[in-house]
Formats: C-alpha cells, structure tokens, sequence
C-alpha cells in the first residue's frame, strides 16, 4: 500500500458546476470508528522551520521508524501528554 505524508493531504471541494456532473465513486475503504486514530508512541526530536514553528519527529504506536513523521503543535493536540513530556525533558 501507498504511504503519503499528512503535510500534504488537502480538505476535498466538490467540483465546480462549470465542470459538470461528476460521477463519485463510492468509498469501499473499510472505515475507522474516530477512536481508532493511529497513537503516539513518543516524540523523538526537533526542529525549526524558516518561520521558527516546531516540528516534532513523532513515531507512531506498533510502526517502524520507517513511518517517523514530523508534525505540528497543532497536529498533536490529541496528544498533549506526549507532547508535554518531551517539552518537559528537553526545556522547551
């Protein structure tokens, strides 16, 4: 299966009606209850973008180092104890 980085995901929009009538293939993903989201294992490091936001090198609960991905404040708020913790160990 594909991996792709969730920096580059986008919201969906429906076409434009200039566009015309689309047809949409049903989803015949199996989906995941909300409570299925992937878990934290820790935040493993740092960095700085250009702008001076932090990113966190994440690595996810049962995955290799192979899926690491660097994340935002922001996108580890369903996480805060994880993120505080590493805060915490490291003075930030």
């Amino acid at each position: 299966s594909a991996v792709f980085n969730i920096e580059h995901l986008r919201k969906y929009r429906p076409s434009p009606p200039e566009f015309g009538v689309r047809t949409v293939l049903p989803d015949t993903r199996p989906h995941k209850m909300a409570s299925e989201e992937y878990q934290v294992e820790r935040v493993i490091k740092h960095r700085f973008d250009r702008s001076g936001q932090a990113r966190f090198l994440v690595r996810w609960e049962g995955y290799s180092p192979l899926y690491d991905s660097w994340l935002t404040a922001r996108d580890l708020r369903n996480a805060p104890a994880r993120l505080f913790e590493y805060r915490a160990a490291n003075n930030l």
